[in-house]
């Protein structure tokens, strides 16, 4: 919300904010109420969807965020871009392993220590606050430079499509198995 507000002003009637949120509590509503009452046009959506109808939404968004502080593989992420959906997300987590600055924006952070958010509480615990006037700057450069636009659209779907096609997967679980069963030719797997 806040990347978006600064790369478009409250008021950018060019522009719309769609933000999806899967099982909301009363006060997740009401926080996103609160911070988008300023905004000039915004979406929030809180039912749950079918993932055909999910992927259309993507596909019609023009670009996908995700300044997550902690991401497990960040599968939305890679749908988007094999959509064809520019990316911008925090350069931080599982999400590293399929994003790079040629496919995607990739969001500098700093590390900040989680203080007893949400379940975690362990003092040593940190995750990453993105960079919000960076991510603003990739907003703005996506919606103002169209071969900049194009440029990551067309990267990020081919890199996902060629790299983490079903046949690419199944060429590397593959080699991984026979790597496996090669280590375990004579070694006693009862013991």
């Amino acid at each position: 919300i806040k990347a978006y507000a600064k790369a478009f002003g409250g008021q950018n009637s060019a522009t719309h904010l769609v933000i999806k949120v899967n099982h909301p509590r009363k006060e997740d509503v009401e926080f996103f109420e609160r911070e988008l009452g300023h905004q000039a046009g915004y979406t929030l959506i809180t039912e749950q969807m079918e993932k055909s109808r999910l992927n259309a939404l993507i596909r019609l968004c023009d670009v996908f965020i995700s300044l997550h502080r902690s991401e497990g593989f960040g599968l939305v992420m890679a749908e988007a871009m094999a959509l064809g959906t520019p990316v911008v997300a925090t350069n931080w987590s599982a999400n590293t392993e399929f994003m790079t600055q040629e496919t995607s924006c990739m969001v500098d952070y700093q590390l900040v220590p989680v203080c007893k958010q949400y379940q975690y509480g362990e003092a040593s615990h940190r995750w990453a606050e993105a960079d919000v006037d960076q991510a603003a700057g990739y907003l703005k450069r996506l919606f103002e430079d169209k071969a900049y636009y194009r440029e990551k659209a067309e990267a990020g779907r081919k890199w996902i499509t060629t790299r983490f096609s079903p046949e690419e997967s199944a060429r590397k679980m593959r080699k991984r198995l026979e790597e496996i069963s090669a280590k375990e030719d004579g070694v006693d797997l009862r013991s």
